[in-house]
């Protein structure tokens, strides 16, 4: 049978085994090439079965020893375990070692995949991945791509069932766009047939408070409010050719002005793109951020009008905002979609830092994006609908944002805003049980 050799420097050593005499001596290591089949078939079943892929050109086949369970050594266990491969049943038994680039679905590199053989049988696995190189189980997929150096991290047991009451209402089974407050109400902005409606809570009943009716041949594709020194605010409205769209594709139609209204919801100030188009605005502080085809662009107010004063390059379209300091320590965090991925960065002197993102690279994200923290302990989470309309909850946790929809059913939506300034969370829910219908969820008894 003919042999495939495959030289190798002592690597036992590098996998906790002991009485390596010489560091430097050699070794030959060989496997047939049925041998290489199999365990070339058996990691793509496991990439099948997890949902991954892997640079099939990259594999490499050494010998080893599979490490013993110590500290050092517990967090591959228990990533292997994660799998249902115990490699505490093979500990100290000479081992194939497979090592190749783990790619996600949409070919992103995502790290180092380690796959342990023990007679010839896969008998552990995690990959190596992340901005810190940490062992991660396969069910983990998209751990941190920066230190976000969070102070805390979700402890999520579920939504709060007590606390709240059921009111009446009339917001757009498609949620919202943003929300702002005056210091006395808090007003939300939704975009419905190209009108930018606002809508604020009257006692206990949320409603519409007013309409804002743009240019002629153009149709509000988004909005967001800015606060302002002296406590009124501004609501910036973007306009383009939506006529041709669907109501989805509205969030992905290039705009060409931007209409800033006063807290009378009144005319204040306008911006044209001259020779490019804009796909979402949002405010950051006094600052107005709108994304192009280029990049992430910065306008400051000042005593001739809004101007540009910055550009961010991008490596990706933005078609949707939000920052929101999610683990309260003072520093925000800026959440991105385009649609297809979301991401999170922070702001940073050289531009916006990606913290983490997801690696689906395809369409998956509609409508805009929601922060709330629903289950009350301080930390809040990232709401966003799919193609389904179904809300995809995110969470904080320390190895990366993850779904949590456990408790949402297919169909429904939550939109989260503290209407009645309490300073806890309220949300919108759309209920798919009851024919689309939307209820108001509000703090407080009674």
């Amino acid at each position: 049978m003919k042999k495939i050799a495959i030289m190798a420097i002592l690597g036992l050593c590098l996998f906790g085994v002991s009485g390596c005499e010489q560091e430097d001596a050699e070794i030959i290591f060989s496997i047939t090439a049925e041998e290489q089949t199999s365990y070339r078939q058996q990691i793509n079943v496991l990439m099948d079965m997890y949902y991954w892929n892997y640079d099939n050109d990259s594999l490499t086949f050494s010998s080893g020893i599979v490490p013993d369970r110590n500290e050092e050594n517990e967090k591959m266990f228990l990533a292997s375990e994660a799998c249902e491969y115990t490699m505490e049943s093979v500990a100290g038994k000479q081992a194939v070692i497979a090592v190749g680039t783990l790619l996600h679905y949409n070919g992103d590199n995502a790290g180092e995949l380690i796959c342990y053989f023990v007679d010839e049988k896969l008998s552990g696995v995690f990959y190596r991945g992340g901005y810190d190189h940490a062992v991660y189980s396969l069910l983990e997929r998209n751990p941190y791509m920066s230190d976000g150096s969070f102070v805390q991290y979700e402890n999520w047991q579920g939504m709060r069932t007590v606390g709240y009451t059921q009111q009446s209402g009339s917001l757009p089974d498609s949620g919202f766009q943003a929300s702002g407050s005056d210091g006395v109400n808090v007003y939300s902005a939704a975009i419905v047939n190209g009108k930018a409606e606002i809508y604020a809570l009257s006692g206990k009943t949320l409603s519409r408070y007013h309409t804002i009716t743009g240019p002629n041949d153009l149709e509000a594709t988004d909005a967001t409010f800015m606060r302002k020194e002296d406590g009124t605010f501004l609501l910036a409205v973007l306009y383009g050719h939506v006529s041709s769209h669907t109501h989805e594709d509205r969030y992905r139609v290039p705009s060409d002005r931007l209409i800033l209204y006063n807290n009378a919801f009144g005319t204040a100030s306008e911006i044209s793109f001259d020779g490019y188009a804009a796909l979402a605005v949002y405010a950051d502080g006094d600052l107005l951020l709108v994304s192009t085809e280029q990049g992430i662009e910065t306008y400051e107010e000042s005593e001739e009008g809004w101007i540009k004063t910055h550009r961010d390059i991008m490596r990706h379209r933005v078609t949707q905002f939000l920052s929101v300091d999610v683990d309260g320590d003072g520093v925000r965090e800026y959440f991105m979609t385009d649609g297809l991925d979301l991401y999170m960065y922070h702001r940073v002197d050289s531009g916006f830092r990606e913290v983490w993102r997801t690696h689906l690279g395809v369409e998956s994200f509609y409508g805009a994006l929601y922060s709330g923290d629903l289950n009350g302990d301080g930390i809040k989470e990232l709401y966003i609908c799919d193609a389904t309309g179904t809300t995809i909850r995110y969470i904080l946790t320390e190895k990366g944002l993850r779904s949590s929809n456990e408790d949402i059913d297919y169909g429904q939506a939550i939109y989260p805003c503290d209407w009645n300034m309490d300073g806890v969370d309220d949300y919108w829910e759309v209920n798919p049980a009851a024919e689309l219908s939307g209820v108001l969820m509000l703090s407080g008894e009674g």
